[in-house]
């Protein structure tokens, strides 16, 4: 008996050893913007913590002929081994070449392979017992649902089995590296989409913008063209005080001035034309148009872009000055120039005239425009047309002298829909009445321009958003290491330390208080390893429920009188028989993670209630409590892995696991699993497991 209990202490103080390694391995991955920079530092730990005489990491590859294979990609070995790493055999193999194609087609699966080489197929021992391989333990790595590589362990002095606890710790390895990859991967691809999008930005013909309503220059960006277009620098645009409205021209700085300053009052979009002092001293029309971008955790901020306009001005001044010169232009332009005459009975304005000039933007000759005078007003998209008509009639209204100018989309003849803009000055010839002059400039590429920069920006707000995701992911993962891990398995090295120390002289019954206390901690990062086990097989959905016909009242009750959760709480209970097919081992991992999750986020003796009732869809399992319950907003994220509530205390920040598996198991089952207000205060969490007929 002394010889088992010293091989249990022996495997246990091992599986420990190891655990510990995985936690060094979460930690040291999480810090570093590459794994592989931490790879071989990783699989010392790990080879050391396992008695191993090798630790390596290969990665999947297809060859030349695409034939599946693996390359090494890290490696460490203990004084005295040789390194797989030298022989160019290992280097980079196919599976079969390697006779090792049973290991692929286990690992697809998600198994691992373990145990003393003799104990694999005869056609296994050459290649492995070449390298003095006596025993190994390999593990697949999945990266998502794709199986990746795998992390081993090569024993090259024992034929050792490798224990259960042993496996366990070591697939929790795998699955840490597994997460690292990808991780890695997620970043790789925020950094491309984010490239993506700045050289679409700065290659548009416009200049971008995006500003801070505060102003701040740190906030601040501008788009390279802003160089070409007007001569200066984004540096100097950006960082030299007032520069902006100190090169607005003087005439238009009022106007200007007053629509910025609505614009930032009330967030509307902005949309104003106005000359701008160029670097080489002239004055250049300026398009400016931004709209103003909410955000839920920030202030928001402006996005925008500047057109320089300077020639489309220019020909609107011409055609003032003199009709006839207007018509030679028009003529040959690449717009539709037009006159409408005012229709007093309708206010809507009819065509008397078009130049017989680019008529293919609508696809209609000059003859059937005039021939039909409410065309113009027909053929604007359906979408469109109360608008637009609506800014006619009012435009029609006041004054000569009015500018129209507006954008919208038409129906071509042949049924395409363009984008134009049109733009318009309403006169008056001698004593007539008064009729708008103007053209149509189609702008569809332009608007598509828009509508792709848009596209872009959302594509940048997406991708920040998952990085601040991961980053809290992140953050909350290391908690979990730094706490759950290393606090449970401190205080079982210094308890077991006490225990061995012969100079002190422990008074009777401390040495079963510390062995319990012992036990507790072990019990603690057994939950963990358990918990993060369980998440990785459910998200690749590989666990299937084994169904047994079962007094789920009963097992509650069990559950209950063998749980220390809530020693400190006074707990009340309702407990009803109800019998149908369950998985008793995953209903029972339900009740302690409910248990654990009110004993961590309810104060010292808070009071809760645990009923089990038959409902007519099945057993409803409710964990309620007085404690301070959880907001609306939050009663689906805290069921999200590694996300947790932000009451969630500091001294215990937990994994953010628990309620993720509780909706899990529950699903597993085709339940659900929720929480609302219990009556009178509190959290009140709800697991229902159906009858076989409601699945």
């Amino acid at each position: 008996m002394a010889e088992i209990e010293r091989a249990r202490t022996a495997e246990d103080l091992r599986r420990d050893a190891i655990l510990e390694a995985v936690a060094f391995a979460a930690e040291r991955f999480l810090l570093v913007a590459d794994w592989r920079q931490a790879a071989e530092e990783v699989l010392a730990r790990l080879g050391i913590a396992a008695g191993a005489s090798r630790a390596y990491v290969f990665e999947n590859i297809t060859d030349a002929l695409g034939r599946p294979g693996t390359q090494l990609v890290s490696e460490w070995a203990a004084p005295g081994v040789a390194p797989q790493i030298d022989d160019p055999a290992f280097r980079s193999t196919t599976w079969v070449d390697a006779g090792l194609a049973r290991w692929a087609d286990a690992m697809e699966r998600g198994e691992s392979i373990a145990g003393p080489v003799r104990s694999f197929p005869a056609s296994e021992w050459p290649i492995l017992e070449a390298q003095n391989i006596r025993s190994l333990a390999a593990f697949p790595v999945f990266v998502g649902r794709a199986w990746w590589g795998l992390v081993g362990l090569d024993d090259c002095t024992t034929d050792r089995r490798w224990t259960n606890n042993e496996i366990d710790a070591l697939r929790a390895a795998a699955g840490v590296l597994g997460a690292a990859v990808h991780r890695r991967r997620s970043e790789d691809q925020l950094r491309r989409a984010d490239e993506r999008y700045r050289d679409l930005v700065e290659h548009i013909p416009a200049v971008v913008y995006v500003e801070a309503p505060d102003g701040n220059p740190h906030d601040f960006y501008i788009s390279p063209q802003v160089e070409r277009v007007f001569g200066y620098s984004p540096h100097t645009w950006t960082w030299t005080p007032g520069f902006w409205r100190s090169h607005v021209h003087p005439d238009d700085l009022d106007r200007v001035t007053r629509e910025d300053d609505h614009s930032n009052e009330t967030k509307a979009d902005y949309s104003v034309e106005y000359r701008l002092r160029t670097a080489d001293g002239r004055w250049a029309w300026v398009r400016d148009e931004a709209a103003f971008l909410a955000q839920p955790d920030g202030p928001g901020f402006w996005q925008g872009f500047l057109l320089d306009i300077t020639e489309r001005r220019e020909a609107q001044e011409r055609l003032i000055e003199a009709e006839e010169k207007f018509r030679t232009i028009v003529e040959q332009n690449q717009a539709i120039f037009y006159t409408q005459a005012i229709d007093p009975e309708t206010g809507i304005s009819r065509t008397d005239y078009i130049a017989p000039g680019n008529t293919d933007l609508i696809g209609y000759t000059a003859e059937e425009v005039l021939a039909d005078p409410d065309l113009w007003w027909k053929i604007i998209h359906p979408e469109d047309r109360a608008r637009v008509l609506d800014a006619d009639r009012q435009s029609n209204v006041r004054a000569a002298g009015e500018h129209f100018s507006d954008e919208y989309r038409v129906q071509r003849k042949d049924g395409r829909i363009v984008w134009v803009q049109d733009e318009a000055r309403l006169v008056r010839i001698g004593d007539g009445p008064p009729s708008w002059q103007g053209f149509l400039l189609e702008i569809t590429e332009r608007k598509e321009s828009q509508e792709r920069l848009a596209e872009a920006l959302d594509r940048e707000r997406e991708a920040t958003r998952r990085l601040r995701s991961l980053d809290e992911m992140k953050n909350t993962f290391l908690q979990a290491v730094s706490h759950d891990l290393r606090t449970p398995l401190a205080a079982i090295l210094g308890l077991a330390i006490t225990l061995e120390r012969t100079d002190v002289q422990l008074e009777e019954g401390v040495p079963h208080d510390l062995a319990r206390r012992i036990a507790v901690n072990a019990r603690k990062l057994d939950r963990l390893v358990t918990n993060l086990l369980d998440l990785d097989r459910l998200g690749r959905g590989i666990v299937e429920p084994i169904l047994h016909t079962t007094d789920v009242g009963a097992l509650v009750r069990r559950a209950l009188s063998e749980s220390d959760l809530l020693a400190a709480s006074h707990v009340e209970t309702e407990i009803g028989e109800v019998v149908l097919p369950i998985d008793g081992a995953k209903v029972e991992r339900i009740i302690e993670n409910l248990l654990a999750n009110t004993a961590r986020h309810t104060p010292t003796g808070t009071r809760v209630w645990v009923r089990v009732h038959r409902v007519p869809e099945g057993a409803l399992i409710i964990v309620e409590d007085d404690g301070p319950g959880v907001s609306p907003e939050l009663r689906e994220p805290i069921f999200q892995p590694f996300l947790q509530g932000p009451d969630a205390p500091q001294h215990s920040p937990g994994v953010g696991i628990g309620l993720a598996l509780v909706r899990r198991f529950a699903e597993l089952h085709g339940g659900r699993a929720w929480v609302e207000d219990r009556e009178g205060g509190g959290a009140s969490f709800r697991v229902l497991l159906p009858f076989p007929s409601d699945r």
